[in-house]
């Protein structure tokens, strides 16, 4: 079943290849364009299942019991020419509870600690510079109020969820600190991975876990207004 759906996506997008270069280069143009003038992308960063609008067919195949070969243990297993048509709520819409406004950039200091999420990003293919002069600037500053980890590893992390509120503050960058603009074709990877509260970004995921803790300030920082800058691009 899924090597007839992988052929099914690679017959499509041969026959379509065309029409869906041009849609990424539309939607590429459209994200720069919105990092540039806004307005800023709601980013979500809590999400929950809702089913469709209406119940649909969802086909249940029936299922035998087959001894394991290697283990000599029975198994389920699934009879792929049998099934029955069951209509039922299909909870296919994962929507976002809650989301919060994109930056149009993200700043911060390269040190020791923040060495991995340059790496991360550049491998990514996101467009990563570095100040080649003082920047001060205002920024908006998350500070924590919790901080939350899962209760068991999943692919050898421990996923991290914080809560916390902003604040706007004045702060002066050094020469080398890091700017991730928006305005870019992986502006919203960037932000997905840069923002705080990403349920999938590079917080989650054990990368800046040494700067976490109660009433401690994030140390990525969001920068809404317009700035002025010297920098350069870094290469991987």
């Amino acid at each position: 079943m899924t090597e007839a759906f992988v052929e099914e996506i690679l017959k499509y997008s041969a026959a379509h290849g065309s029409e869906m270069s041009q849609l990424a280069n539309q939607v590429d143009l459209e994200t720069i364009r919105r990092g540039l003038a806004g307005p800023a992308f709601q980013m979500g960063v809590e999400y929950e299942m809702k089913p469709l609008a209406k119940p649909v067919e969802i086909l249940v195949g029936e299922v035998t019991k087959f001894k394991n070969p290697c283990s000599g243990r029975d198994m389920t297993v699934m009879l792929e020419d049998k099934f029955t048509k069951v209509v039922m709520q299909d909870y296919g819409l994962f929507a976002a509870k809650r989301s919060v406004p994109t930056a149009r950039a993200y700043l911060f200091r390269r040190e020791d600690g923040t060495r991995a999420v340059i790496d991360k990003l550049l491998q990514h293919g996101i467009a990563v510079e570095e100040l080649t002069e003082p920047l001060t600037t205002e920024v908006e500053s998350f500070v924590i109020d919790s901080v939350k980890k899962a209760g068991r590893p999943f692919q050898g992390h421990t996923a991290v969820t914080l809560t916390g509120k902003y604040k706007k503050e004045t702060l002066t960058f050094p020469v080398g600190s890091i700017l991730v603009r928006a305005a870019q074709p992986l502006g919203t990877l960037a932000a997905y991975l840069l923002e705080p509260e990403s349920d999938d970004g590079l917080t989650a995921w054990n990368f800046l876990d040494a700067y976490l803790g109660e009433g401690r300030v994030h140390p990525i920082y969001k920068v809404k207004g317009e700035f002025g800058v010297a920098s350069r691009r870094l290469a991987l």
